[in-house]
This record gives structure tokens, sequence and C-alpha cells, in this order.
């Protein structure tokens, strides 16, 4: 699971770095919530 959350925000990060005005915002949330998750788990 740890890795599955860790690829997703890369793969979104790349995208934006393509096409930065587009849903910029919405990949930053995403990206946080990833970083939340990856937290909470090894917090477990």
């Amino acid at each position: 699971m740890h890795g599955i959350a860790g690829d997703l925000p890369t793969k979104l990060t790349q995208k934006e770095m393509r096409s930065p005005m587009t849903g910029g915002l919405t990949s930053l949330l995403i990206g946080n919530l990833y970083l939340i998750i990856d937290a909470t788990a090894n917090n477990i």
C-alpha cells in the first residue's frame, strides 16, 4: 500500500509539470492527501 500511495503523487507531479495551468490545485490537494495517507500508514 505504501508503494502505491508513494507512486501516485509522483505521477501527478510529473503530469502537472507538463501542464502547470491545468488542475494545479487539484493535484496539490491529491498529493497532500497521499502524503497524509503515507504518514498515517507509517505511524501504524
